[in-house]
């Protein structure tokens, strides 16, 4: 599947060669927006107050690796496929992202007693209005939300938020708004349409319908490729995340002329609590059709054979499955 998923807005999946970094290169990080690019704000009005990016850079920093992946991710895997931006499975990457914690900007500027929310507004516009989505105050420090000025250790580009981005660990990124331009305090949630409307999982089925909100454990296989024709020795790698706790093991599941075996992936560095885990396992085989699947495991949580279909073809953690031949 292409790298471009729409024009216009550009939504773009991370590149093959990207998933091969620990951190993605900034040219071929995913890319999701719901609008066009805005002109970028100029200050950020953090509840009354107008913050300049030299009065942010002046703030004590913070630097984490984050990975983010689109809630979407994998919506056309799904079947049958709902409606939505069709997101393969390459919605998502890890950047290195440096900026003021949000907790800073809650002890700097403190919210009234009755304020349990902070309503987040990016500058970008289109038919359902500003994009807006809030947090309680205990998920901002609680996930270490982020406002970043820096990506990959330059300042952020356009494409992904400049010049003030909120990163949210662990969440799907659409609650990582780019060219944030406001921060409200305030007693009860966003009323927005991205709040109450949409990134909401409904199953369809009389279960109740549920935002989407923390990543759930997944893997993608980047090697061997699909169809790909290899000699005996194959080596298999891959990333692997979730929102819902660290990454401890990953299994692969083979399948081939001698039937199929399970076997554990050797994990990579841990590059943080907010990153994804790379593994690999190398193996010799004899010459047939084979397939291999990865299964993301973390804590007591395990990546399913097949996630449960829902109306907008969100949280799809499937198990990745890539088909070869050895000769």
């Amino acid at each position: 599947m292409s790298d471009v998923v729409t024009e216009n807005p550009l939504n773009r999946h991370v590149s093959w060669e990207g998933l091969e970094h620990d951190v993605t290169p900034t040219g071929v990080f995913f890319c999701r927006n719901h609008n066009e690019f805005p002109e970028p704000p100029q200050v950020l009005n953090w509840a009354g107050h107008a913050l300049s990016r030299d009065t942010l850079a002046a703030m004590p920093h913070t630097e984490f690796l984050i990975t983010l992946e689109c809630a979407g991710n994998g919506r056309t895997t799904f079947e049958p496929i709902p409606s939505g931006t069709p997101w393969g499975i390459r919605g998502l990457s890890t950047g290195r992202f440096r900026g003021v914690l949000v907790e800073t900007l809650l002890k700097e500027f403190p919210p009234a007693p009755e304020a349990k929310h902070v309503i987040f507004r990016g500058a970008d516009k289109g038919k359902e209005g500003l994009y807006e989505r809030s947090l309680t105050l205990e998920e901002a420090k609680h996930h270490q939300a982020l406002i970043a000025l820096e990506m990959n250790g330059k300042s952020l580009p356009l494409q992904h938020g400049a010049p003030f981005r909120l990163v949210v660990p662990h969440y799907y990124a659409m609650t990582s708004i780019k060219w944030l331009s406001e921060a409200e305090y305030s007693p009860i949630a966003s009323k927005g349409y991205f709040q109450i409307d949409d990134y909401l999982v409904d199953y369809q089925d009389g279960t109740p319908i549920r935002p989407a909100t923390l990543m759930r454990p997944k893997s993608i296989l980047v090697s061997p490729s699909a169809g790909e024709h290899l000699r005996s020795a194959v080596s298999v790698h891959g990333k692997a995340w979730s929102g819902e706790g660290a990454v401890t093991a990953v299994e692969l599941l083979l399948k081939g002329p001698n039937g199929e075996k399970a076997l554990e992936a050797q994990l990579g560095d841990d590059l943080g609590p907010y990153a994804w885990r790379s593994f690999h396992a190398e193996l010799n085989l004899s010459p047939g059709d084979y397939s291999v699947s990865s299964y993301c495991i973390a804590g007591e949580q395990r990546q399913p054979e097949s996630a449960r279909w829902n109306a907008q073809g969100y949280e799809n953690n499937s198990a990745h499955q890539v088909r070869f031949q050895v000769s």
